[in-house]
């Protein structure tokens, strides 16, 4: 069973607030993958690992050009 993330903290991971990152879900915003457990939101550590390694590789470093194919 995969550790389940808290919105708490979620938002102490992203260095945001608990207000922020129940605004971003409410509006749709970029998130990682969030499940409801009962009434409680979370966010599976996987799929936030997953999350984040993508908006690193959406990042190219400082001082080099992004060449799309």
């Amino acid at each position: 069973m995969p550790k389940l993330l808290t919105p708490a903290d979620l938002a102490a991971l992203l260095g945001i607030s608990i207000h922020t990152v129940y605004h971003r879900k409410a509006k749709g915003l970029d998130l990682p993958p969030a499940v409801k457990v009962g009434r409680l939101l979370r966010f599976p550590d996987d799929g936030v690992r997953q999350w984040l390694g993508s908006l690193q590789s959406a990042c190219a470093p400082a001082g080099t050009a992004k060449v799309s194919a």
